[in-house]
């Protein structure tokens, strides 16, 4: 605080002159009025000095107000900030109808603002004094006014948005509902409006111009046309899809005309394949079963019209009476053919074959499965075949009705049911064949991509067909070796049914099959049994009836022991029994001693290092072997282990055979020194001349006109076997 000097006594300064000198009257004057100058002087310095002291309190005051009041509105900011975008209640998560139906009741800028309202309220109610408070209303007024207007604005933009919305799903329902209604014209006119007044109540909300609005409808529209229209393609109604893209084609983009003339291009390329290949493939068809029904249908194909559909010009096959295509079916037939055969659906050649077969079928029934009656029927017709029944009946020779049908007829009977009997008909047509004939079509032949189409197509049905033909087959032919095998190859056995389902190409085999079981005479082949018996999971992954068709490779004896082999492996499990043989620990001992020997244990059956006499070999060793250990073990009363069977194999490996060779001169023999050999790695050559064409043909009377090296390698060495064995009999 200033201090006001005062005036010390003692500190006067003593005259400097003497009392008696004269002074200067002016001078003391001058100092006389130097004090109240400095008085007066001094009191203006204390004004000064407490209006800075004033102005200061006032300043610190002013200064603690607007602190508190920029607090408050930071407070008031931040619950702004949280109203506006909290990503759960604020302002900008409320969209859509959310945004524009309150359960308040009231607009989404109000609501939210009254909420900032109250919020300045309760903060302004902790401000200390009226100034704050005036202070912190007057901003507070600004940041509730921006935030009121910014609420607004949301609001607009979720109306606009939800708007355009609404019309978008006007304009989807609008489009789907054509396409569900494609073969309705009304329907599809009263959603073109929707679909236009919806682009145009969007484009008035977004501003659009009119030229923008109008382009936009066309889109739309066509859009929605455009699913018509794959809609009817996809339901086959090429014609129609036609007829809506004229009608509706002054509504459609040009981008989206084109894609529809693309799409139904490739709709009439699917369909003129499709037609192609259902005509070949039911030409095919019964070539290609086994049927004797299918087998009559071929056999009628052939007489009728020698198989074809067309002619060499691409004209229709056409006999004088009017019949047509390749079963030859009269019009009025094709349209009404009776005898509870469905119509021809439509004109084309795959129904009218179809209507053919089926009335084919219709007479075999209605004469009861007689095929000659039903070709009679189907040549002649069903009246002038029942009047000869009746001719044949009154002559008291009912079986003779052939002779009172027509010259003509007589002859198609007799050379249809004679090609039948005698198992004959049309050879299966390969793939080729097939994709030939498909490749013939005329029409095809102009579309290079409708002819891609149609030959994969054909391609694919011809796989898919002989597999499933292949697997009835198979069951056919397997059934047929089942019964043959269980009543010793005895044919009588098998019923004329079974027997007339067996693929014409595999009845020699079951002739065959059915001679050797029933005379005991079935010989193994040594290189597919060298293939089985190391590698048993070949056999494991055929069916059933695929292994049974492989009976006539085996001797009967190979084929049970395979069979079992076969049978633990599916089960997975294996059996102590004598009969049984530990086909892993024989196989890798014998593949030891073979390679220790030079032989090449697993020589290759295809390939560049094909080697079908070492496999035939090889398979022999295998098989010899293998009926050595069960015999052994059939002997001993047990399984042999892992050390037992190889034991016995090495006294196999062990074991020479002594003979004398013999040099042939034509006009005389003359014999050689002895020779001995290793039984295992004998070669057929090695085989006594004599002895050697004795087996050969003993395999000849047996049916096998050519043994093979291996198979004459089996039989001599289980000759010389049993030599021993009796030799040892004999000796005992």
């Amino acid at each position: 605080m200033p201090v006001v000097p005062t005036l010390d006594p003692s500190q006067r300064v003593a005259p400097t002159t003497d009392s008696a000198t004269p002074v200067n009257s002016a001078m003391t004057a001058d100092l006389l009025t130097q004090g109240t100058r400095q008085v007066g002087q001094l009191g203006d310095a204390l004004g000064q000095a407490a209006n800075v002291q004033s102005q200061m309190a006032i300043d610190a005051q002013n200064l603690a107000n607007q602190t508190r009041v920029n607090d408050a509105l930071n407070q008031l900011k931040t619950q702004q900030q949280d109203l506006m975008y909290n990503p759960q209640t604020g302002v900008q998560s409320q969209t859509g109808l959310k945004a524009l139906q309150r359960d308040s009741g009231m607009s989404l800028a109000d609501e939210y603002t009254g909420k900032l309202n109250d919020s300045a309220s309760q903060i302004s109610s902790q401000l200390s004094n009226p100034v704050q408070q005036r202070l912190f209303a007057e901003q507070a007024g600004q940041i509730t006014t921006q935030f009121h207007g910014a609420t607004t604005q949301w609001e607009g933009q979720q109306f606009k948005s939800y708007a355009l919305s609404t019309q978008d799903g006007t304009i989807k329902l609008a489009t789907n509902q054509i396409g569900l209604s494609y073969n309705d014209p009304d329907a599809i006119d009263a959603g073109i409006k929707t679909i236009k007044a919806a682009v145009y109540q969007a484009g008035t909300i977004s501003g659009h111009a009119a030229t923008e609005i109008e382009a936009n409808q066309r889109t739309m529209t066509s859009n929605a046309l455009s699913n018509a229209i794959d809609t009817a393609l996809q339901q086959g109604q090429i014609t129609y899809a036609n007829g809506l893209l004229k009608k509706y084609g002054s509504d459609m983009t040009a981008d989206d005309m084109l894609k529809v003339n693309g799409k139904m291009t490739s709709y009439l390329g699917a369909q003129a394949a499709q037609n192609t290949v259902t005509r070949v493939m039911s030409a095919a068809g019964p070539a290609l079963s086994n049927s004797p029904f299918d087998r009559m249908v071929v056999i009628t194909t052939q007489s009728e019209s020698g198989g074809h559909e067309t002619n060499p010009d691409g004209s229709t096959v056409t006999s004088a009476k009017g019949a047509q295509g390749v079963m030859q079916v009269m019009p009025t037939t094709n349209t009404d053919p009776g005898f509870g055969v469905r119509p021809a659906q439509d004109s084309s050649p795959a129904e009218r074959a179809r209507v053919g077969r089926d009335y084919l079928q219709a007479m075999l029934a209605h004469y009861g499965g007689d095929p000659a009656k039903a070709w009679a029927a189907y040549n002649g017709g069903p009246k002038t075949l029942d009047d000869a029944m009746a001719k044949a009946q009154q002559a008291g020779a009912p079986g003779n009705w052939l002779t009172y049908m027509p010259k003509e007829t007589q002859a198609y009977v007799q050379n249809n049911v004679a090609t039948l009997q005698s198992n004959n008909g049309v050879p299966r047509p390969s793939k080729l064949d097939v994709l030939n004939a498909v490749r013939a079509d005329p029409v095809l032949q102009q579309k290079p991509e409708w002819m891609t189409h149609a030959v994969t197509l054909a391609s694919q049905q011809y796989d898919e067909q002989t597999a499933a033909i292949k697997q009835q087959d198979d069951a056919t032919l397997a059934g047929v070796y089942r019964t043959l095998a269980s009543n010793r190859g005895n044919i009588n056995s098998v019923s004329p049914a079974d027997l007339a389902r067996v693929n014409p190409d595999d009845l020699p085999k079951v002739m065959t099959f059915a001679k050797q079981m029933n005379e005991g005479v079935n010989s193994t082949n040594t290189a597919l049994y060298q293939t089985y018996i190391t590698s048993p999971n070949v056999m494991a992954k055929m069916s059933n009836d695929q292994w049974q068709t492989q009976a006539p490779n085996f001797d009967e004896k190979d084929f049970k022991h395979l069979t079992q082999i076969r049978a633990d492996i599916l089960n997975g499990t294996g059996s102590n029994s004598p009969n049984s043989l530990n086909t892993g620990a024989m196989t890798q001992t014998l593949n030891q001693r073979l390679t220790s020997i030079g032989i090449n244990p697993s020589p290759s059956m295809t390939g560049m290092s094909k080697d079908v006499t070492g496999a035939e070999r090889v398979g022999a060793i295998r098989q010899f072997v293998t009926n050595s250990i069960l015999d052994a073990q059939k002997e001993a009363g047990k399984k042999f282990s892992e050390a037992e069977i190889s034991e016995h194999i090495d006294t196999l490996f062990a074991k020479s055979l002594t003979f004398r060779n013999y040099w042939d001169f034509g006009a005389f023999q003359t014999s050689g020194s002895n020779k001995t050999v290793n039984m295992m790695s004998m070669t057929a050559a090695d085989i006594p001349g004599d002895i050697k064409t004795n087996l050969t043909n003993d395999f000849k009377a047996r049916g096998v006109t050519n043994p093979t090296d291996g198979q004459l390698l089996g039989a001599y060495w289980t000759m010389k076997t049993l030599s021993q064995k009796s030799v040892l009999a004999n000796s005992n």
